[in-house]
């Protein structure tokens, strides 16, 4: 998946409720079925929370998987992970928010891209042989002044650093 794992990961998660969470299906994708049931009950139990206290829902985002959803749900992670953000150096590793140089971690859709995201957000980091970002997904350097305009984040331009 080109923008990272977090849709990724949404797609999957589409398709496999998309067969009603079929364990057949599930065992020949290598899908773990029990999550797949245990992420719609959080997904429902989310949404009778907002319905309670009155936050309207403006459609199944997550059906829609256009590149404008990619990029609202991109900018939604660049939201709630601000501090979980990385930008590319010129030795192929990532300077995240905290000053701490990481890879991306093998399992990634992102490992092997050629073109690797000049910003990341991930959700942990993981220290191995090295230190690695596991579940990555690829944002715009914009958007974190934007999220978070007390950190100091300044407007990064997107290149390399020579």
């Amino acid at each position: 998946c080109p923008s990272g794992d977090h849709m990724m990961l949404l797609r999957v998660y589409n398709a496999a409720v998309e067969v009603n969470v079929d364990r057949r299906w599930c065992s020949q994708n290598f899908i773990n079925a029990r999550a797949i049931r245990k992420a719609q009950s959080i997904r429902h139990q989310l949404a009778s929370s907002c319905k309670r206290i009155g936050v309207r829902s403006s459609g199944h985002l997550s059906d829609d998987l256009s590149p404008e959803a990619d990029e609202y749900v991109r900018r939604c992670l660049a939201s709630g992970l601000f501090l979980n953000s990385a930008v590319l150096q010129a030795d192929g590793t990532y300077r995240t928010h905290t000053d701490q140089l990481a890879n991306i971690h093998p399992t990634s859709s992102l490992f092997n891209q050629r073109s690797r995201p000049f910003c990341v957000v991930f959700t942990e980091l993981v220290h191995t042989t090295k230190l690695y970002m596991r579940t990555v997904s690829g944002i715009d350097a914009s958007w974190l002044p934007e999220v978070a305009p007390r950190l100091g984040f300044k407007r990064a331009k997107q290149a390399v650093p020579s």
